[in-house]
């Protein structure tokens, strides 16, 4: 792997430890009856997360695989920036989701 790559799992993670750090503080943030409506009004955004954990898994197995983390960077960029939007206004999600 070269210095590309490991910089591209770097911004990676960064953004996914951004994403999964901030939800869980907008968590926090609600009061305890609203937090069940907030989890699964975010579980999309999770569920994006969760993939960019998995690309960035098989990009580090299958070494060659590097367009893997070409994919899992963007994706990575994405979450944050909804995590970011969530940021905003939590309760923003809690009424929609109602």
């Amino acid at each position: 792997m070269s210095d590309l790559h490991y910089l591209l799992i770097l911004l990676t993670l960064a953004a996914w430890f951004y994403a999964v750090v901030t939800i869980r503080n907008d968590a926090s943030r609600l009061h305890y009856r609203d937090r069940p409506l907030f989890w699964r009004a975010v579980t999309p955004l999770l569920a994006a997360l969760a993939g960019v954990v998995v690309l960035l898994g098989l990009a580090l197995l299958l070494e060659g695989q590097a367009a893997l983390l070409w994919a899992a960077l963007p994706v990575g960029a994405l979450g944050a920036a909804a995590a970011w939007w969530v940021d905003l206004d939590p309760q923003r999600v809690v009424r929609r989701s109602r």
